[in-house]
């Protein structure tokens, strides 16, 4: 979802409200009652950390990477939470009339189409090709994220060239 978010928004200030779900917003998605205390708190804090991150990340460029689990974990897991992954960021991107999958111009709206495939996804019986087949989806997952990123966010991107223009 934050991905998603960040992907959104014009601008992220940390402040709940705006355009997308801040930082500030998520201790009350969670169910968190008081979000300015305790377990509140902790979650703002946390989530506040993961989104500026995931901006530098996408700011910079293919240093970007997706927060799953690591390949150490089963794949039923791993394939799981690929589709969990791929269903936050589509829903976070297109959670209301703001922003509708036919307004999303260029190849953002494809990727965002496979992502909403990639949310269903299921391991199957042939583990070594589902290993291979979870990796790729993975790379294609990454990348465009950062494709929907750079075309949503174009004012976000440095000239090409290097040069600044005055």
């Amino acid at each position: 979802m934050v991905c998603g978010e960040i992907c959104r928004r014009s601008g992220w200030t940390g402040e709940p409200g705006g355009r997308g779900i801040a930082a500030g917003d998520f201790p009350r998605l969670l169910g968190v009652s008081d979000p300015e205390e305790g377990a509140g708190r902790a979650v703002f804090d946390v989530v506040e950390e993961l989104m500026e991150q995931s901006r530098r990340d996408l700011d910079a460029g293919l240093q970007f990477s997706l927060l799953l689990p690591g390949e150490d974990e089963a794949i039923e897991e791993r394939t799981e939470s690929l589709a969990d992954w791929a269903r936050g960021f589509a829903l976070a991107l297109l959670r209301d009339e703001e922003l509708a999958l036919g307004e999303i111009g260029g190849d953002s709206a494809e990727v965002v189409r496979d992502f909403l495939k990639i949310s269903e996804a299921q391991p199957t019986e042939a583990w070594e090709e589902d290993e291979k087949a979870l990796m790729e989806i993975e790379e294609y997952m990454r990348v465009g994220v950062q494709l929907v990123y750079e075309e949503m966010q174009p004012q976000q991107r440095p000239d090409e060239t290097g040069l600044s223009v005055h």
